[in-house]
């Protein structure tokens, strides 16, 4: 079997959570020079950076079979199959998860999937992402 050929890939770094996340480690780091010894202000700078890594970027990639969302180094995944994908629409931007990576902050993409379920996931580009996801549905 020859491999998916892929049709959009999009990476983007949260410029906006990068930001907030490096300042409020540079605040940590500079408690930390005036209180190397404080185990919380240590755990505080540990989980930080684990959430940096975590969350610092958004890639989506859309082939033949998949949609797949990958946060940061990609320790957080998220695949979803085109074939249980019902319809993709774009929608108000409702969800507390999804206001770091959308430039525009307005609309997000929700996927309903043909269980009743939905995803909602955001991108740079929510219109190119929805055209790619309803044409590579329709073909199923």
């Amino acid at each position: 079997m020859s491999d998916p050929i892929v049709r959009y890939h999009h990476h983007h770094i949260s410029v906006l959570l990068l930001g907030a996340f490096l300042a409020i480690e540079a605040v940590i780091g500079l408690l930390l020079y005036f209180s190397p010894h404080s185990a919380i202000l240590w755990c505080s700078a540990i989980l930080l950076i684990v959430f940096i890594l975590n969350f610092y970027s958004l890639s989506v990639v859309i082939d033949d079979q998949w949609v797949g969302i990958k946060y940061g180094l990609g320790f957080i995944v998220r695949t979803i199959e085109l074939a249980s994908v019902r319809n993709a629409t774009l929608v108000p931007n409702r969800h507390l998860r999804t206001w770091c990576y959308n430039s525009r902050d307005k609309e997000v993409i929700e996927l309903q999937l043909k269980d009743g379920g939905a995803e909602v996931f955001e991108t740079e580009q929510p219109d190119k992402t929805v055209a790619i996801i309803r044409a590579r549905v329709e073909a199923y």
